[in-house]
Protein backbone atom coordinates (compact mmCIF):
# COMPACT_ATOMS: atom_id res chain seq x y z
CA UNK A 1 0.00 0.00 0.00
CA UNK A 2 1.35 3.39 -0.93
CA UNK A 3 0.35 6.42 1.06
CA UNK A 4 0.13 9.87 -0.41
CA UNK A 5 -1.22 13.24 0.52
CA UNK A 6 -4.70 12.28 -0.65
CA UNK A 7 -7.48 14.79 -0.74
CA UNK A 8 -10.79 13.53 0.62
CA UNK A 9 -12.30 13.10 -2.86
CA UNK A 10 -9.80 10.35 -3.69
CA UNK A 11 -11.08 8.07 -0.95
CA UNK A 12 -14.55 6.57 -0.78
CA UNK A 13 -15.71 8.82 1.99
CA UNK A 14 -14.21 11.38 4.31
CA UNK A 15 -16.09 10.59 7.50
CA UNK A 16 -14.39 12.94 9.87
CA UNK A 17 -16.28 13.33 13.12
CA UNK A 18 -18.76 16.17 13.20
CA UNK A 19 -19.23 16.30 16.95
CA UNK A 20 -17.29 15.54 20.09
CA UNK A 21 -19.57 12.55 20.83
CA UNK A 22 -18.15 10.79 17.75
CA UNK A 23 -14.52 11.13 18.76
CA UNK A 24 -13.03 7.94 20.15
CA UNK A 25 -11.58 9.76 23.15
CA UNK A 26 -15.15 10.36 24.35
CA UNK A 27 -16.37 7.64 26.75
CA UNK A 28 -19.81 7.52 25.10
CA UNK A 29 -18.35 6.86 21.63
CA UNK A 30 -18.29 3.36 20.14
CA UNK A 31 -15.22 2.67 17.99
CA UNK A 32 -16.31 -0.92 17.32
CA UNK A 33 -19.65 0.15 15.84
CA UNK A 34 -17.92 2.94 13.90
CA UNK A 35 -15.47 0.46 12.32
CA UNK A 36 -18.36 -1.87 11.45
CA UNK A 37 -20.27 1.06 9.89
CA UNK A 38 -17.19 2.03 7.85
CA UNK A 39 -16.94 -1.57 6.63
CA UNK A 40 -20.56 -1.49 5.42
CA UNK A 41 -19.93 1.72 3.50
CA UNK A 42 -16.91 0.14 1.79
CA UNK A 43 -18.87 -3.05 0.99
CA UNK A 44 -21.47 -0.86 -0.75
CA UNK A 45 -18.99 1.44 -2.55
CA UNK A 46 -16.12 -0.86 -3.58
CA UNK A 47 -17.81 -2.42 -6.59
CA UNK A 48 -16.26 -5.82 -5.89
CA UNK A 49 -15.97 -8.51 -3.22
CA UNK A 50 -13.93 -7.56 -0.15
CA UNK A 51 -11.54 -10.37 0.85
CA UNK A 52 -10.16 -8.88 4.05
CA UNK A 53 -9.69 -5.72 6.06
CA UNK A 54 -6.73 -3.59 7.07
CA UNK A 55 -6.67 -0.26 8.87
CA UNK A 56 -3.76 2.08 9.23
CA UNK A 57 -4.18 4.22 12.34
CA UNK A 58 -2.35 7.23 13.69
CA UNK A 59 -0.71 7.14 17.10
CA UNK A 60 -3.51 9.09 18.82
CA UNK A 61 -6.07 6.64 17.43
CA UNK A 62 -4.14 3.65 18.79
CA UNK A 63 -3.84 5.37 22.19
CA UNK A 64 -7.59 6.02 22.22
CA UNK A 65 -8.34 2.38 21.35
CA UNK A 66 -6.05 1.13 24.12
CA UNK A 67 -7.81 3.37 26.66
CA UNK A 68 -11.40 2.97 25.43
CA UNK A 69 -13.59 1.04 27.88
CA UNK A 70 -15.72 -0.70 25.22
CA UNK A 71 -12.65 -1.90 23.32
CA UNK A 72 -10.93 -3.07 26.49
CA UNK A 73 -14.04 -4.97 27.61
CA UNK A 74 -14.31 -6.72 24.25
CA UNK A 75 -10.67 -7.69 24.15
CA UNK A 76 -10.11 -8.34 27.86
CA UNK A 77 -10.21 -12.12 27.72
CA UNK A 78 -9.44 -12.71 24.08
CA UNK A 79 -6.56 -10.33 23.44
CA UNK A 80 -5.83 -8.78 26.82
CA UNK A 81 -2.42 -10.32 27.24
CA UNK A 82 -1.34 -9.30 23.74
CA UNK A 83 -2.53 -5.73 24.43
CA UNK A 84 -0.60 -5.62 27.67
CA UNK A 85 2.59 -7.09 26.18
CA UNK A 86 2.55 -5.35 22.80
CA UNK A 87 0.99 -2.04 23.76
CA UNK A 88 -1.33 -2.09 20.77
CA UNK A 89 -4.58 -3.50 19.45
CA UNK A 90 -3.75 -5.72 16.49
CA UNK A 91 -7.23 -6.82 15.38
CA UNK A 92 -10.73 -5.48 15.96
CA UNK A 93 -14.00 -6.41 14.18
CA UNK A 94 -12.08 -8.60 11.70
CA UNK A 95 -9.84 -5.63 10.81
CA UNK A 96 -6.07 -5.87 11.11
CA UNK A 97 -4.90 -2.63 12.75
CA UNK A 98 -1.47 -1.21 11.99
CA UNK A 99 -0.18 1.89 13.76
CA UNK A 100 1.46 3.84 10.96
CA UNK A 101 3.77 6.72 11.82
CA UNK A 102 5.62 7.16 8.52
CA UNK A 103 6.50 10.77 7.75
CA UNK A 104 8.22 13.11 5.34
CA UNK A 105 9.67 16.61 5.44
CA UNK A 106 7.68 19.12 3.37
CA UNK A 107 9.10 22.09 1.43
CA UNK A 108 8.92 24.32 4.51
CA UNK A 109 11.04 21.85 6.53
CA UNK A 110 8.09 20.67 8.63
CA UNK A 111 7.70 16.97 9.43
CA UNK A 112 4.32 15.67 8.25
CA UNK A 113 2.75 12.27 8.87
CA UNK A 114 1.33 10.39 5.91
CA UNK A 115 -1.55 9.46 8.20
CA UNK A 116 -2.46 12.11 10.73
CA UNK A 117 -2.18 10.84 14.33
CA UNK A 118 -5.95 11.46 14.69
CA UNK A 119 -6.99 9.49 11.58
CA UNK A 120 -7.87 5.97 10.57
CA UNK A 121 -7.56 4.76 6.98
CA UNK A 122 -9.67 1.62 6.53
CA UNK A 123 -8.96 -0.45 3.42
CA UNK A 124 -11.15 -3.21 2.07
CA UNK A 125 -8.69 -5.65 0.53
CA UNK A 126 -9.89 -6.77 -2.88
CA UNK A 127 -8.77 -7.63 -6.38
CA UNK A 128 -7.52 -4.69 -8.42
CA UNK A 129 -7.25 -2.43 -5.35
CA UNK A 130 -4.04 -0.86 -6.64
CA UNK A 131 -1.92 -1.08 -9.76
CA UNK A 132 1.61 0.05 -10.46
CA UNK A 133 1.98 1.03 -14.09
CA UNK A 134 5.32 2.47 -15.13
CA UNK A 135 5.83 5.86 -16.74
CA UNK A 136 8.13 5.99 -19.76
CA UNK A 137 11.85 6.33 -19.12
CA UNK A 138 13.46 9.55 -20.34
CA UNK A 139 16.76 8.52 -21.93
CA UNK A 140 17.88 8.87 -25.56
CA UNK A 141 19.69 5.50 -25.35
CA UNK A 142 16.61 3.60 -24.17
CA UNK A 143 15.28 1.06 -26.70
CA UNK A 144 12.82 3.10 -28.74
CA UNK A 145 14.39 6.36 -27.51
CA UNK A 146 12.78 8.73 -25.03
CA UNK A 147 9.53 7.24 -23.81
CA UNK A 148 10.80 3.66 -23.42
CA UNK A 149 7.61 1.61 -23.92
CA UNK A 150 6.74 -2.01 -24.61
CA UNK A 151 4.82 -3.38 -27.62
CA UNK A 152 1.52 -2.34 -25.97
CA UNK A 153 2.61 1.27 -25.53
CA UNK A 154 3.03 1.00 -21.75
CA UNK A 155 6.12 2.16 -19.91
CA UNK A 156 8.55 -0.66 -19.15
CA UNK A 157 9.49 -1.53 -15.56
CA UNK A 158 13.07 -0.30 -15.86
CA UNK A 159 15.81 0.69 -18.26
CA UNK A 160 19.48 0.06 -17.67
CA UNK A 161 22.71 0.85 -19.44
CA UNK A 162 26.39 0.89 -18.62
CA UNK A 163 29.47 2.61 -19.96
CA UNK A 164 33.18 2.72 -19.29
CA UNK A 165 35.34 5.70 -18.50
CA UNK A 166 39.11 5.88 -18.92
CA UNK A 167 40.14 8.31 -16.20
CA UNK A 168 39.65 6.88 -13.60
CA UNK A 169 39.04 3.51 -15.21
CA UNK A 170 35.58 2.36 -14.20
CA UNK A 171 32.25 0.98 -15.39
CA UNK A 172 29.23 3.11 -14.61
CA UNK A 173 25.78 1.55 -14.40
CA UNK A 174 22.52 3.46 -14.68
CA UNK A 175 19.15 1.96 -13.83
CA UNK A 176 15.96 3.99 -14.07
CA UNK A 177 12.43 3.06 -13.11
CA UNK A 178 9.34 5.25 -12.86
CA UNK A 179 6.61 3.39 -10.97
CA UNK A 180 3.30 5.24 -10.70
CA UNK A 181 1.14 3.67 -7.93
CA UNK A 182 -2.56 4.09 -8.65
CA UNK A 183 -5.53 3.44 -6.37
CA UNK A 184 -7.96 1.70 -8.73
CA UNK A 185 -10.83 1.20 -6.28
CA UNK A 186 -11.23 4.39 -4.24
CA UNK A 187 -14.55 3.04 -2.97
CA UNK A 188 -12.58 0.46 -0.97
CA UNK A 189 -10.91 3.11 1.20
CA UNK A 190 -12.25 5.32 3.96
CA UNK A 191 -10.23 8.00 5.71
CA UNK A 192 -11.73 9.40 8.90
CA UNK A 193 -10.65 11.76 11.65
CA UNK A 194 -11.79 10.01 14.83
CA UNK A 195 -9.94 12.01 17.48
CA UNK A 196 -10.91 15.62 18.24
Amino acid sequence: IVFGDWSSDVCSSDLSGTGAELYWTNASSDPITAIRDFKLIIEDDAGTTIDGWMAFVGSDVMNALLKHTKVRELLLYEKGRAMAEGGSVSRLSEVELVEYNGSYIDDSGTRRRFIDPKEIVLVGLCQDLVDTPFAPVVDLKAPGGVGNVDENGRGVMFFSKSWETEDASARWIKVEARPVPVLQRPGAVIRATVIG
